[in-house]
């Protein structure tokens, strides 16, 4: 057993013992996403659309690069290195939330939305006090995965670096990559 598994196992002994806290994880692991990605997108249509559009549609331009890579990464690593989620592996731990699928646990897909949307917040130059807030509530998405029970710590510390990575990387991916494909789409149907 590794030092992920047993940390989530400890975390998983938790599940029942403080109802508020159990609900509270919920909230995190399953809504806190959506929560999330409104408070981005609010800032991006509102401050980036006054300033300049060409702002706003880079920043969903790098959104969507960023995402798109993020996820081929996540489901192609899963698809030659499978590991399973928690409750396969350990069928006698609590779980709070039913995954849609138990095909893959690692890195974690919520985590990595979170931290793309976070990241290219900051990457397009949010306020300080507005990135760590989208910080600490991505974080949230991350740690209420694992207290649920679908997730390892290491699924999240993959996600983290998943999306930074990708993040980091999609002005380049962007131009060299994405653009020409946006450039053929615009092409296709204008």
């Amino acid at each position: 057993m590794d030092w992920s598994e047993h940390l989530f196992l400890k975390i998983n002994r938790q599940i029942g013992q403080k109802e508020w806290l159990d609900k509270l994880m919920m909230f995190c692991a399953h809504n806190l996403l959506f929560i999330l990605v409104f408070l981005a997108f609010l800032w991006a249509t509102t401050v980036l659309a006054e300033s300049r559009v060409e702002k706003l549609n880079r920043f969903f331009k790098l959104l969507l690069t960023a995402g798109a890579f993020s996820y081929l990464f996540s489901w192609t690593w899963a698809f030659i290195f499978p590991q399973k989620r928690p409750s396969n592996k350990y069928p006698e731990i609590k779980q709070l939330l039913n995954p849609l699928s138990n095909w893959k646990t690692f890195p974690s897909d919520h985590t990595i939305a979170a931290f793309v949307v976070t990241l290219v917040v900051v990457l397009m130059g949010g306020p300080i006090w507005f990135g760590a807030l989208l910080l600490i509530l991505a974080l949230l998405v991350g740690v209420g995965r694992v207290y649920v029970g679908v997730h390892y710590p290491q699924d999240i510390l993959g996600g983290i670096i998943v999306a930074s990575v990708f993040v980091l990387t999609s002005p380049w991916l962007l131009d060299n990559i994405t653009q020409p494909i946006y450039s053929l789409f615009k092409q296709l149907f204008l």
